[in-house]
């Protein structure tokens, strides 16, 4: 009974997610825990869904905030999943319930799916105004060796 349940909220929390992501337009991508939670880092469940957008926030949804991000997202056609990895940065290691080697596990698992461009990320973390992402992806490259040969 009570697995039925979650995956009810499971398959909601995702309805959510594509939601916030259609309203947000291209280039945006979910933040935070939600972020963390898509990437399969963490398993709390967020009780409203961040969403970062690139340039200005579109109108107030209730269950949902936004937040702007750079606009170079939009202009480096970053997908929703390396919209998440480079949030999970920002958020740093509370977001999630594991280390910077699980994700960078999960990034290696994405990039070999073509969900994930390495090389990509690298570039955007390295253009990033918050620090401590450029320091944490330091520490996931760190853990997954293996993305160095992704591409």
């Amino acid at each position: 009974m009570l697995e039925g349940r979650l995956d009810t909220v499971r398959r909601v929390a995702a309805q959510i997610a594509e939601i916030a992501l259609e309203i947000g337009g291209p280039g945006s991508g979910l933040a935070g825990i939600a972020a963390a939670h898509a990437l399969g880092l963490t398993t709390q469940m967020p009780s409203t869904t961040w969403v970062a957008v690139p340039g200005p926030v579109p109108t107030a949804v209730p269950g949902l905030r936004f937040t702007e991000r750079p606009i170079r997202r939009l202009i480096r056609s970053m997908t929703p999943w390396e919209f998440a990895v480079l949030e999970v940065l920002r958020a740093g290691p509370a977001a999630m319930a594991h280390g910077w080697d699980e994700l960078a596990s999960r990034t290696a698992e994405l990039a070999r799916a073509n969900r994930v461009r390495v090389s990509e990320l690298s570039a955007a973390v390295a253009k990033e105004p918050h620090r401590l992402a450029r320091l944490h992806w330091d520490h996931v490259t760190a853990a997954g060796r293996e993305l160095a040969e992704l591409p």
